[in-house]
């Protein structure tokens, strides 16, 4: 049952709505299938190299630009796209079982140390990266058969949101695992656990004692590496993928003649202050960093949303001799069609001199899957994702992982009847996608390189 006062009387100074592990494994267990990417999505939106090429032309054809000017902005689209990093769900997927390895070995060392363990995020909507991520992690827990090797373990486990609260006097050892797929900038995770679990003395924020929470993530940025780092108690684990900040990249491994150059080029294009419209065309932060996944773009605080989508560029208004045109090339394969769809949403915009922060998530491309997925459980009787989602939203204003939980414990049986789950059967279904991923993949660079040697023995170069 969940409560806001954590439901175990050996810590009356926690208060916390939360399930325990294999409450929450059961779900897990019925919606294993709906957390992995369809094959057919999978590695399918890298860049277009051939559009590089058309969106240069349009910056010399169509921008109005001129001069030095002209050909930074040139140089700085070839090297964003140079630097550019493109993650399929299969390399996410590993990057996931590296550190779900690392967490239960960690787990196994060092469970003595704590008093209990909390699994939590920004749980904000059940269609949010937490939930998604949550249970991508237990599956592969479930997988290595960690739940049923160490009872003991399991049994100090619970599942929640961000709102754990821990009042003085501070006596239970807290471990706390928050999870997301990617921290850009680190902020809104900073922000969370300052506000929550540090105390404000002499002008300086001192953490609660006996806490210690753990960022769990397959990719962090330097720069929100660095915003943890500066909470002593936070941490992340060792196998996460960091991605250096958008100026270490734009600089990394160029000639030493170049640097000079490129860094003024940095500074002019990425610098926020700038004023003019100019500067919406490639629309650069420093807060950027060049990453997408194949299940999700993220917004344009994050990374070249707008840049990817529609290949824009700077354009200049003040030459009377010229008028500019925003010419739009869509850089990621396979996503012409949804960028058809957003131009018309977006009719009214001018997409090289306005801004653009975010894409309906219902738009995008790649499409971000997991936020249409509808979470079940089977019970007696067993109702419908739209029943759920209408008594939920009765109440509150959006559906979140811990109100579904509290749904089905207040509404079935088969949710308190003690059933347990099967992790012989989690570690087949992965394996067996895994495996099929494998071969649909050998398969597709087979016949890319027997397409290859067909054309060069037609045309007798071998």
């Amino acid at each position: 049952m969940t409560t806001k006062k954590f439901p175990n009387s050996k810590f009356p100074n926690i208060e916390y709505e939360c399930y325990e592990i294999q409450k929450v494994l059961l779900l897990v267990e019925t919606n294993r299938k709906k957390l992995y990417m369809p094959f057919k999505n999978i590695n399918k939106h890298s860049i277009n190299r051939g559009k590089i090429e058309e969106v240069v032309k349009n910056i010399r054809d169509h921008s109005c630009l001129t001069g030095r000017e002209l050909e930074n902005c040139i140089l700085f689209f070839r090297r964003i796209m140079q630097i550019m990093r493109y993650v399929n769900f299969y390399e996410f997927l590993k990057v996931i079982q590296v550190i779900t390895s690392e967490i239960t070995s960690f787990l196994i060392d060092y469970h003595k140390n704590y008093d209990v363990i909390f699994f939590g995020g920004l749980d904000l909507n059940v269609n949010k990266s937490y939930t998604w991520i949550l249970f991508l992690f237990l599956n592969q827990m479930h997988v290595f058969k960690f739940f049923d090797n160490y009872p003991d373990i399991a049994n100090k486990i619970f599942v929640g949101n961000h709102e754990l609260e821990i009042r003085e006097p501070y006596t239970p050892r807290v471990l706390y695992l928050f999870f997301d797929d990617m921290s850009y900038s680190g902020t809104q995770i900073a922000h969370e656990i300052n506000h929550r679990y540090t105390r404000s003395s002499f002008l300086r924020q001192i953490p609660i004692p006996n806490f210690e929470v753990y960022i769990t993530a397959p990719f962090i940025s330097t720069t929100a590496k660095a915003r943890i780092i500066d909470l002593p108690f936070v941490k992340y684990w060792s196998s996460t993928k960091i991605i250096p900040t958008l100026k270490e990249q734009f600089l990394a491994g160029l000639a030493e003649t170049d640097i000079q150059r490129y860094t003024e080029i940095y500074n002019l294009i990425c610098d926020i202050e700038l004023e003019g419209n100019k500067k919406y065309g490639f629309q650069c932060r420093s807060s950027i960093i060049p990453i997408y996944f194949d299940h999700k773009i993220a917004d344009s605080i994050s990374t070249f949303n707008k840049l990817l989508y529609f290949g824009t560029y700077p354009i200049d208004r003040s030459n009377p001799s010229c008028q500019p045109r925003c010419i739009i090339t869509p850089l990621i394969n396979n996503c012409s069609e949804n960028v058809n769809i957003v131009i018309k949403y977006f009719e009214d915009k001018n997409y090289c001199s306005r801004e653009l922060m975010d894409i309906p998530p219902e738009k995008t491309c790649p499409p971000t899957f997991y936020k249409s997925i509808e979470y079940s459980l089977p019970s007696p009787p067993n109702p419908s994702y739209e029943e759920i989602k209408k008594h939920i939203e009765s109440t509150q204003p959006e559906i979140t992982l811990m109100s579904i939980l509290k749904f089905y414990d207040t509404r079935t049986t088969v949710f308190n009847s003690g059933i347990t789950t099967s992790s012989s059967a989690a570690a087949s279904a992965l394996n067996k996608y895994l495996l099929e991923y494998e071969n649909l993949d050998y398969k597709r660079k087979y016949n890319k390189y027997k397409e290859k040697y067909l054309e060069l023995k037609k045309n007798k170069n071998i």
